[in-house]
């Protein structure tokens, strides 16, 4: 936060208890800064501080009454309505002023503090109110300390307006300074963003040129191909081709033709003919398939451990080594005879 404190003819130009009390004031709030406007008698008496301002004290602004003598302006008369001179009163007789009205009437309107101190209508509110407030002072002082105080608020109001200008002005500036590169910066960007989005669009378009002459080129490819395979097709002889037989296949179990036996002798005249007994042929064994063959060895070898139990082996018994098959002990194969 910052402090406005107005001082006159006290600190820091003259030691004094307002002074003392003062300095003391400011340094016991360090966190808060000050702005000093202070009000002395001669203007020769600029910047001669006798004491060392803290560092919280951020600004000082020095209006002295002697000024006023060398003001120069413009005198022109000025006609002041009925709002103005009751605003005016006010301010002379060190009232409740309407500041608003003020502010128009020496901002807006520009009317210079001179033109209403050496103008008409101040000698008659200053006379009107020397007469009915301050009967008992002299005429002279009144006027020329009414006048200096006026000058010194009046030039001190201009400053404060004048600086407020500045800023703002200032500030108008640099907001419209900071809109106008935002806003180069926005089209910068959205001509960019164009662009790229131009180039993309082409990009595409010319892909989307490429798949759909692609595609033609495939469909005439295939029309053409589909003419030649029908025009083709068209050209083969009418003809009907014999339908293929599957070879015949002679069955797994036939036996082999039998050779043909040999033609009878025939007896010679006078012998009488013997007759020949028909030859024995030996039975055959009919052929086992190779499953027929597995199945009958599993029920053989399944019959076997049923009959002799397994006997549980000592612990230091090799297996490997007492174990043997008895060949002989098989019920099937070429070595199995019935008999025995």
């Amino acid at each position: 936060m910052r402090i406005c404190l107005v001082l006159e003819g006290s600190y820091p130009y003259v030691h004094g208890g307002v002074s003392t009390w003062m300095h003391a004031y400011i340094q016991a709030m360090p966190r808060q800064e000050f702005s000093l406007w202070v009000i002395g008698a001669k203007a020769e008496d600029r910047g001669k501080f006798v004491y060392e301002l803290p560092p919280n004290v951020k600004e000082v602004e020095e209006v002295f009454l002697d000024d006023a003598l060398r003001l120069h302006g413009e005198q022109q008369p000025v006609l002041f309505n009925e709002a103005e001179r009751a605003a005016l009163r006010e301010l002379v007789r060190l009232g409740h002023p309407d500041w608003d009205v003020l502010f128009r009437l020496f901002q807006e309107k520009g009317v210079h503090p001179l033109s209403f101190l050496q103008s008409r209508d101040f000698m008659e509110l200053f006379t009107d109110i020397c007469l009915k407030e301050y009967p008992y002072v002299a005429y002279a002082d009144a006027f020329h300390t009414m006048r200096s105080m006026l000058l010194a608020a009046q030039k001190m109001a201009a400053s404060m307006t004048e600086e407020a200008k500045e800023k703002g002005e200032k500030t108008l500036a640099d907001a419209r300074q900071e809109s106008e590169r935002l806003l180069t910066d926005a089209r910068n960007a959205a001509d960019e963003l164009n662009r790229d989005l131009a180039r993309k669009t082409e990009a595409a378009r010319q892909k989307l040129s490429a798949a759909e002459t692609a595609m033609k080129d495939y469909i005439a490819k295939s029309l053409a191909m589909c003419l030649d395979q029908v025009d083709y097709l068209e050209k083969l002889p009418q003809s009907e081709l014999p339908a293929a037989q599957a070879p015949a296949q002679e069955p797994a179990d036939q036996e082999p033709a039998a050779e043909a036996a040999p033609a009878p002798e025939q007896p010679a005249e006078g012998e009488v003919p013997q007759e020949t007994a028909p030859e024995e042929k030996p039975a055959r064994e009919p052929a086992l398939s190779q499953d027929t063959a597995q199945l009958i060895e599993k029920d053989i070898l399944a019959a076997y451990d049923e009959e002799k139990p397994a006997q549980p082996l000592p612990a230091d018994t090799d297996f490997r080594s007492e174990f043997k098959l008895d060949l002989d002990e098989l019920k099937f194969g070429r070595n199995y005879e019935p008999d025995k």
